[in-house]
């Protein structure tokens, strides 16, 4: 049923990575699979959460939500395939910017909308 969530195999989620075109992409894939991380959530990711100062891609993900009135903080192991596909990624010099930037969008980064649209193609 299409828009319904559920478990990829690791067949599908191999084959979802071959047909992403870019890099990004498959950061964008990598991260919602290896995290659990919502679509809203991983675009509004910034290089420094992901990365240290050096360009290495740090251990922890630490993400802050918003629950109900308060806010939350959660500490997420990365995963090495996920490390590795942060690696190809990321640009040096992209400290403490968006990880997803988009001079299309006000905010400045990948809208919610359009990182859907090219997850749903795939």
């Amino acid at each position: 049923m299409v828009g319904q969530a559920r478990i990829l195999s690791p067949k599908e989620i191999k084959n979802i990575f071959q047909l992403l075109p870019t890099a990004r992409d498959k950061a964008m894939f990598a991260i919602g699979i290896y995290t659990g991380l919502r679509v809203g959530e991983i675009v509004a990711l910034r290089a420094d959460q992901l990365f240290t100062e050096s360009g290495n891609v740090r251990s922890i993900l630490k993400v802050k939500r918003k629950k109900k009135k308060n806010v939350v903080y959660s500490d997420i192991p990365m995963h090495e395939k996920l490390k590795k596909i942060l690696a190809d990624y990321h640009e040096p010099g992209q400290f403490g910017k968006w990880l997803f930037p988009s001079e299309a969008s006000a905010s400045g980064h990948l809208t919610r909308a359009a990182a859907h649209n090219i997850l749903a193609k795939a």
